[in-house]
Formats: C-alpha cells, sequence, structure tokens
C-alpha cells in the first residue's frame, strides 16, 4: 500500500471513529433517558458515562468497519458502497450488540430496560440496532466528507 492509500486510510478510520462517537453519544443519552433505569446520576457522572459508552461504540464501529474490509478484501468498500457491505454491517452490528445486550441484561446483570423498552427475544430494540444504523449513517457521513 502506497503512501497516498495509507493517509487515505487513516483518514477514513479517524473520522470514522469521531462522526461514531459523537452521532453515538447522541443516540446513548436519549434512549438512556428514555428506555433505561437507574440513570437518576449528577450530570457530571451521567457525562462520563456518556462519553465512555459512546467511545467504546466508536471503537466497535471502526473495528466493524475493519473485519467487513477483510471480508470483502477491500480497505476502501465505501467507495463502491454496495449492497453486500450495508448487509454485512448490519448484520455484524446486530450480533456484536446482541452479545453485549445478553451479557449485561443478563450475566452481569449491568443495566434493566424500563417499561418503555420494546424488546425481541429479551433484548432491546433500539440498542440491538444502534451501532448498525450509527455504523452505515457514519459510513456514509465518511464517505461524503471525504469524497469518496
Amino acid at each position: 500500500m502506497n503512501n497516498e492509500k495509507i493517509r487515505i486510510f487513516s483518514k477514513i478510520l479517524g473520522i470514522l471513529f469521531v462522526s461514531s462517537y459523537l452521532l453515538n453519544f447522541i443516540w446513548e443519552s436519549i434512549h438512556a433517558v428514555l428506555l433505561y433505569e437507574g440513570h437518576n446520576i449528577p450530570v457530571y457522572d451521567y457525562f462520563i458515562m456518556m462519553s465512555y459508552v459512546s467511545t467504546i461504540d466508536g471503537l466497535l464501529i471502526v473495528i466493524i468497519y475493519l473485519i467487513i474490509s477483510l471480508i470483502l478484501k477491500d480497505l476502501f468498500w465505501m467507495k463502491k458502497l454496495e449492497n453486500a457491505g450495508i448487509y454485512l454491517f448490519a448484520f455484524v452490528g446486530v450480533v456484536i450488540a446482541a452479545i453485549i445486550e445478553f451479557d449485561a441484561l443478563y450475566l452481569r446483570h449491568k443495566w434493566h430496560y424500563n417499561a418503555l423498552m420494546p424488546t425481541v427475544l429479551g433484548l432491546g430494540i433500539s440498542p440491538l440496532l444502534q451501532l448498525s444504523i450509527t455504523g452505515i449513517l457514519n459510513v456514509l457521513i465518511v464517505k461524503r466528507l471525504l469524497k469518496l
């Protein structure tokens, strides 16, 4: 890989992480208050918690991008952005989210849904779809920002 491709790939990953962090901060903040129990904490602590989970979400989206790059054997698959990449992103995002939610809800009991959270097989729909939706939106954002 030449220096120009390395530079572009680094930009893709950097912008993907930053935009994913920001979009997931908004998503997490909204659904944490509306759909989970136990968020009556001081604003500073809430901000730190949202920053932490949004950082994890941003890293997971970058990892999903890299996984799809390996599957498609193309680091720049977002340039073409064909259905295969989008479907793979959605599938991998839901699988990772399901593992995280199942672990947090049923194995480690880290959080609980309130009555407003719609569920499928006991897992919240909002968290199940989050990585897929925010990830695909952020791939589109990066593609547009970098004019790929």
